[in-house]
């Protein structure tokens, strides 16, 4: 018997989610669609995230996590605050570019309308 890996079962769904919500609407996005792209059970979206509304907001969660872990990394090297923000904002763009160097996905955050109930980042 094959035995999984729950925690990257986790990241394939959240990186496929990503991945969908980013390329269409939420509500153009089907688990089904999201299983499929991650490789596994549809069902299993609700496992772990207890639905597409959970993962969506666990995707963006995720996103706001890794923004403001760059946030405190530009902080802590230190600098104006021009010479912060322009390096702040060189590392977003960058990761957008190279996001398999990078943590935070290629995203159109701007487009993202929240859910009703998400948490705020």
């Amino acid at each position: 018997m094959i035995k999984r890996n729950p925690e990257r079962t986790k990241a394939r769904l959240l990186r496929s989610g990503a991945a969908l919500f980013d390329a269409k609407e939420y509500r153009n996005v089907s688990i089904l669609a999201i299983a499929q792209a991650a490789g596994c059970n549809s069902a299993l979206i609700s496992y772990y995230f207890g639905g597409k509304a959970a993962l969506y907001q666990a995707v963006v969660k995720e996103e706001c996590q890794e923004l403001s872990r760059l946030q405190e990394e530009v902080e802590a090297a230190g600098g104006t605050p021009l010479e912060r923000l322009t390096r702040y904002l060189q590392e977003i763009l960058r990761s957008q570019l190279e996001p398999q160097k990078h943590g935070i996905m290629p995203m159109r955050l701007s487009c993202w309308k929240p859910l009703p109930n998400c948490c705020s980042c």
